[in-house]
């Protein structure tokens, strides 16, 4: 992109940070990757979570993507019948 619109898209990220973190959405980050060479490690994306948003809130943002997959994976448990409803054995 060029500089102007470069600056524009960091500017969008910016605001649309903010009204996630006032309105308490979940906030997902992903390097949109296409191929093996499009991947970056969890540190540059928290590097750069870091530059446009708090660090306390890119900590938290960065967090949510490994409680999706926890989430996922304790509903792939058999006892587990739907989201809320599960059998418990005493």
């Amino acid at each position: 992109s060029k500089n102007y619109d470069r600056s524009k898209i960091l500017w969008a990220f910016q605001r649309n940070l903010k009204l996630s973190k006032k309105y308490d959405t979940p906030v997902v980050i992903s390097s949109g990757a296409n191929d093996i060479y499009g991947i970056k490690a969890p540190g540059d994306l928290r590097g750069f979570l870091n530059t446009v948003a708090d660090p306390l809130y890119s900590k938290k943002i960065i967090e949510t993507t490994s409680k999706i997959i926890d989430y996922r994976l304790y509903l792939k448990n058999k006892n587990v019948l739907m989201p809320g409803l599960e059998i418990v054995e005493e």
